[in-house]
């Protein structure tokens, strides 16, 4: 893990509610902060969030959760031609492997929004609430860790798709 990494976990640890604002592309496991991270009028705000855009830059993801650089780098080899006749072509992807990867998209959305949802949860003093908190938000990181484990299998097992 690099410098920056460390820095990041260490400021999360002593602010758990900004967790909300930072997200991580699924492809490179970059992590950035959200675009709509506002600058807030209060003071100790102010300072978490500035420390939170000094630590990390600011990262878009698409619907699927992955970021611009991991798009334009997947862009330009699905355009490329191969190189030499000697290549097999692309392959098309089966209908098992597009059920799988709507499942896997469908999934992350899911734990997007469960984790913001249940982000003031997981900080609050009473530890009923925040454990409850922490295994809703286990089971939606498995549950998109589970198709995403199927679908590379497939990928592996039949070698379709992209």
């Amino acid at each position: 893990m690099s410098n920056q990494g460390r820095d990041l976990e260490k400021f999360l640890e002593q602010a758990p509610w900004m967790r909300k604002w930072v997200h991580e592309c699924v492809s490179c496991h970059h992590r950035g902060y959200k675009p709509d991270l506002r600058e807030s009028e209060f003071d100790n705000s102010t300072v978490t969030a500035t420390t939170l855009r000094r630590l990390v830059d600011e990262m878009a993801l698409d619907e699927v959760g992955v970021c611009e650089q991991c798009r334009q780098g997947g862009g330009k080899t699905k355009d490329s031609s191969p190189p030499s006749s000697r290549l097999s072509p692309p392959r098309n992807a089966c209908k098992e492997r597009e059920r799988l990867d709507a499942a896997h998209r469908d999934a992350l959305r899911a734990q997007q929004e469960v984790e913001s949802r249940l982000c003031a949860q997981i900080v609050s003093p009473d530890p009923n609430i925040k454990r409850r908190a922490k295994n809703e938000l286990k089971r939606a990181e498995h549950h998109s860790y589970r198709f995403l484990q199927e679908l590379m299998a497939h990928n592996k097992k039949h070698g379709c798709g992209s």
